[in-house]
């Protein structure tokens, strides 16, 4: 009925008939998919190689789909965003999140904390009393977009190694100086 360019026209005017092709994945970084860039991708068409320029607007995600408009009469290209997995960061949606490793007495002290984000580094205050595991949220540090994605940070507790005597004597201290059990609401 619309010349299978979709409702609202999205191919050469009415009736214009536009066709469109599933081009694949195109891996991006989270790096990425967090400033847009642009990507020369080279395509085979009937035996011939052609050179695409690809815009990939700032905040895409994972799984979104990205329109290339053909041009001369060539069909649409549709490629897939894959987002290719991070050392730091794992994107959902359009929230980041990363884990925070603490030292059991940042954690229960409190602290401030230089964090990594896309947009560079920021400094958390890390509650006193914080727990491992626990969720701490950085408002529109996530992916770009309307809405933005904030950061999630989850704590993570790292016990130093009782490697030396000072350190085996600071653990027999907090063990006689606490009155603490952490298994003591189990039954």
């Amino acid at each position: 009925m619309f010349g299978g360019a979709g409702f609202g026209g999205g191919g050469p005017g009415y009736g214009g008939a536009q066709s469109e092709a599933d081009a694949g994945h195109l891996d991006v970084t989270v790096e990425e998919a967090y400033a847009g860039t642009k990507r020369r991708v080279t395509l085979n068409e009937n035996g011939r190689q052609r050179q695409v320029d690809v815009q990939i607007p700032a905040g895409v995600t994972e799984g979104q789909s990205l329109r290339i408009a053909g041009t001369g009469g060539r069909t649409s290209l549709i490629f897939r965003i894959k987002l290719r997995p991070h050392h730091l960061y794992e994107v959902v949606g359009k929230d980041v999140q990363i884990e925070l490793p603490l030292a059991p007495w940042e954690a229960a002290l409190g602290a401030k904390v230089a964090v990594p984000t896309l947009g560079g580094t920021v400094e958390l205050t890390v509650p006193a009393g914080a727990q491992s595991g626990q969720k701490l949220r950085l408002r529109s540090r996530g992916l770009p977009g309307n809405p933005g994605g904030d950061q999630l940070v989850t704590i993570k507790l790292v016990t130093p190694a009782a490697q030396s005597k000072a350190a085996k004597e600071a653990y027999e201290r907090m063990k006689r100086d606490f009155a603490f059990d952490p298994r003591a609401e189990w039954p």
